[in-house]
């Protein structure tokens, strides 16, 4: 239930900050749920049902956040025109399909 709600308070985010230019909705939600599992640290462990829930609740609210549909043939472009958090290695499958469509 708690994951349900985290997507619902993740679009209803997005929906009331679309006019907002300071921020992006998501910057607003990745900060909403660094405030939740900041505070369930904090929660005794006589109450893990309390915290269990609120990091569902966060959880759901990172996956509406961060939902993007990339379709697989268009992977090789994403992987061209992103810059990674690592470097590519001859083994990885993105580095071979990589190769193939240059190929």
């Amino acid at each position: 239930m708690a994951f349900a709600i985290g997507i619902a308070l993740a679009d209803l985010v997005k929906i009331r900050t679309k006019n907002l230019t300071l921020l992006h909705w998501r910057q607003i939600s990745v900060f909403c749920e660094a405030v939740i599992l900041l505070s369930v640290s904090f929660i005794p462990q006589d109450f893990n049902l309390v915290a269990n829930a609120l990091t569902s609740l966060a959880c759901g609210i990172q996956v509406e956040s961060f939902r993007k549909i990339h379709r697989p043939e268009d992977s090789w472009k994403r992987n061209c025109n992103h810059h990674v958090h690592r470097k590519l290695t001859k083994c990885d499958p993105a580095y071979v399909q990589l190769c193939e469509h240059e190929g």
